[in-house]
């Protein structure tokens, strides 16, 4: 790369200019993805996830299955259902359960209209939303690596262009 920034006699980038672009920018793309990759497994990981309880979330069903309120937070994750109830407050339903995911599946005939429950969980506190929000801000990145790439391209072969159709810098009376 030193090399193309202290050659002032160029007017434009060429064809042997194009491995060491290419491959920086497939290094830089290679590292980003690593990156993401190392953010998005810590996430869950003990020290970035808490243990909490929900009581009495009530959700409308209409039918027999759910999804929990605190499935969308960051790190959701081990789900255990404490009780369910019909209604508010209600009987007690039987044969329900809590998949990873946060879906309350009741697997009796028994539908609900109401469902209020209490279950616990682990999820993200304020360093899984960190992790979370830079592994957001690394994969939106991901797109501008194509662009760059074509912007050097078409740098290379205007190089190319000037240089051939130039006449080399000499000047013609």
């Amino acid at each position: 790369m030193r090399r193309l920034l202290y050659k002032k006699d160029k007017k434009g980038l060429g064809i042997g200019d194009i491995y060491p672009i290419v491959l920086t920018i497939a290094l830089v793309a290679i590292l980003i993805t690593v990156v993401i990759y190392i953010l998005s497994s810590m996430q869950t990981q003990p020290g970035f996830t808490s243990y909490m309880t929900t009581v009495n979330e009530t959700g409308w069903a209409n039918g027999t299955t759910y999804q929990v309120q605190a499935a969308s937070a960051c790190g959701f994750n081990n789900p255990a259902l404490i009780v369910a109830y019909n209604g508010s407050l209600g009987p007690v339903i039987p044969n329900v359960s809590i998949n990873s995911a946060g879906y309350v599946t009741n697997t009796t005939i028994t539908k609900w209209a109401l469902l209020n429950l209490s279950y616990s969980y682990y999820a993200g506190n304020a360093s899984c939303n960190a992790l979370s929000a830079i592994n957001t801000n690394f994969s939106n990145f991901v797109p501008w690596i194509g662009i760059i790439l074509l912007i050097v391209a078409a740098a290379i072969v205007l190089g190319i262009l000037i240089r051939s159709l130039g006449g080399g810098g000499q000047q013609r009376i």
